[in-house]
């Protein structure tokens, strides 16, 4: 089908909700105690909504939190909406759309982080091979190169091979490794779909996606994975997210075609940030470490999340400017993860010399 701005929208709006999160962890540092469940349900018993809001809010656009399962989601949701291909001509296809870029991309920023640790050398007078491997900081802490790094990420499922691997070199690639193992499961995935049907192969993803929490919650490795690298870093964790994307895909075919004016994606404006709000609720419920949350993971927030950023979408394609910026950032999604990646390496090396950035 042809290519559906809507679609780039939200892409494009995941992808810039990813930078300002990765902004602020560099700059300011992420929100922790101020937005934890119990400081918000104190504000709402003093009748604070305004406050409680504000810290949900702070919640949404700044912890880590379900953007990866918003963005397996959209994958899901694009796949299915796309043209029907063999398994072996989708994954072609899929490869030579991605894997240039990621390579290029990888490369990029390696060579960023060579010649900040450079920049940094000639400041500083250090020796130039420690800068290189432990100078760097990210998130405003250091943050190690190697050689052998960069073998890893070129890889692509290289970085799966320990936890100490999934973010090397161009750290927020990884998300395009992740997507990766949506690519290669899809397949099989939309078999099941057709067979089953929609309820049924919901059942089995949340059936499986549980089970296998439950277990690693419980105690079982994988491998060197500890509890919550492997809950983050492998698609059988998360799969209901996906999985919600493809069985969503005939109502959004059906909406994206409708199309929206002015005034009705202005009155959905309201509903929209009430929808994020409540992802943001749940999101910041799921922090603490109770066994039944982790177990049943963040795909509980992605339902609200996407349905708030779709209007959000369809508010901002119904006007020039916004509607310029989220396409652009919709069908650019992997370069602005490169360069957001360079940017930060710049951002550490400013810092580790001085600059007040946490000001900004």
């Amino acid at each position: 089908m042809p290519r559906l701005g809507t679609l780039d929208a939200l892409r494009g709006l995941t992808i810039l909700w990813v930078v300002v999160m990765h902004f602020a962890a560099d700059t300011r540092g992420l929100p922790a105690a101020e937005v934890a469940p119990g400081v918000i349900a104190s504000a709402l018993a003093r009748g604070e909504i305004a406050e409680a809001l504000g810290r949900v809010l702070v919640g949404v656009l700044f912890l880590p939190g379900f953007r990866l399962d918003v963005l397996l989601f959209v994958t899901g949701l694009v796949l299915e909406l796309g043209r029907p291909r063999p398994a072996s001509a989708l994954l072609a296809r899929r490869a030579q759309a991605i894997l240039p870029g990621y390579w290029l991309g990888t490369l990029l920023v390696a060579a960023v982080i060579v010649a900040c640790a450079l920049a940094r050398s000639m400041v500083t007078g250090a020796p130039f091979e420690d800068e290189v491997q432990f100078g760097s900081r990210l998130a405003r802490v250091p943050y190690e190169f190697a050689p052998s790094h960069l073998l890893y990420g070129l890889s692509v499922m290289g970085r799966f091979t320990s936890p100490g691997t999934v973010q090397v070199v161009a750290p927020s690639l990884w998300y395009i490794a992740l997507i990766a193992q949506f690519y290669v499961a899809y397949p099989a995935m939309r078999t099941m779909l057709r067979r089953l049907g929609p309820a049924a192969f919901l059942v089995v993803c949340g059936v499986v996606m549980v089970g296998l929490r439950t277990l690693v919650v419980s105690g079982w490795r994988l491998g060197p994975f500890d509890t919550a690298s492997a809950l983050a870093a492998f698609l059988p964790f998360r799969l209901v997210s996906p999985a919600l994307g493809m069985v969503a895909a005939p109502w959004f075919r059906r909406q994206a075609g409708a199309g929206a004016t002015r005034l009705h994606s202005t009155v959905a404006l309201a509903p929209a940030v009430l929808l994020l709000l409540l992802a943001g609720w749940i999101g910041s419920v799921l922090l603490p470490p109770t066994r039944l949350l982790v177990v049943l993971g963040p795909s509980l927030a992605v339902v609200p999340a996407v349905m708030g950023l779709w209007a959000l979408a369809r508010w901002a394609l119904a006007r020039s400017g916004p509607a310029r910026l989220l396409l652009w950032a919709g069908q650019t999604s992997l370069a602005m993860l490169v360069v957001q990646d360079a940017l930060r390496f710049v951002v550490g090396t400013a810092q580790s010399l001085g600059a007040p950035l946490a000001q900004w």
